[in-house]
């Protein structure tokens, strides 16, 4: 697999993940009566998590 090919998967994980992350909020934010019965702090670091993911991966598509 060429460095271009593995560079562009980067990328398009990246755009899924971001997608996904905004079509999450928009759903969030028009049904407040959803939640979540885990304990904030779990559901705050799972939060992170898929952000320090996301951003990992827009920043292996960067390093060149």
């Amino acid at each position: 697999m060429t460095n271009k090919r593995r560079e562009r998967k980067y990328l398009l994980a990246f755009l899924a993940m971001l997608v996904v992350m905004i079509a999450f909020l928009v759903y969030a934010l028009n049904n407040p009566q959803g939640s979540f019965s885990a304990p904030l702090s779990l559901v705050y670091g799972v939060y992170l998590l898929y952000l320090i993911i996301m951003f990992y991966f827009l920043f292996k598509f960067l390093k060149k």
